[in-house]
């Protein structure tokens, strides 16, 4: 029984511990100010702990250890560089919607008694796909951004 336990313990994967802010903290301190907590973050996000402690002991010895690693990262397309799906399934995104919606409606009558107004579902409504598209945002131009706070200055009565 303790080998079959043994056997299943040495067989389970560790790739679900991913680069994160936390953990870019412990690899930064690990390697002793040759690379910053930030760097490793935005460089290995999401990659496996284990591949990204390999990653930054190889950098660690060449030259210019993060030129090394962010090379090695966009030429593999690691972390920051991997090509990211444009978002969940459509099916998936709304399904989550519903759930998310759903779970606001029971709060709302749980706390006040009454269910959510128009206002605010179409308020959750945009904080619940905000998230998703904000990766897009930085294709917009600086031009287009100026516009749109102009516009909305407009609104306001500010401009």
């Amino acid at each position: 029984m303790q080998e079959e336990n043994n056997e299943k313990r040495s067989r389970r994967s560790t790739r679900h511990y991913v680069v994160n802010d936390l953990r870019a903290e412990i690899l930064a301190t690990r390697f002793g100010g040759v690379f910053s907590a930030v760097d490793i973050r935005e460089t290995l996000e999401f990659e496996p702990v284990k591949k990204a402690l390999g990653l930054l002991e190889w950098a660690s010895k060449k030259r210019r250890p993060m030129k090394a690693l962010r090379s090695k990262a966009k030429k593999d397309g690691l972390g920051h560089y991997r090509a990211r799906p444009e978002g969940p399934a459509p099916a998936e995104e709304y399904r989550r919607y519903v759930a998310f919606m759903s779970r606001k409606e029971d709060e709302s009558l749980r706390s006040r008694g009454c269910s959510l107004s128009r206002e605010e579902r179409d308020a959750l409504t945009r904080e619940f796909y905000a998230p998703l598209h904000r990766a897009g945002m930085g294709r917009i131009s600086r031009e287009a951004w100026e516009e749109i706070h102009r516009d909305l200055q407009e609104e306001e009565g500010v401009a």
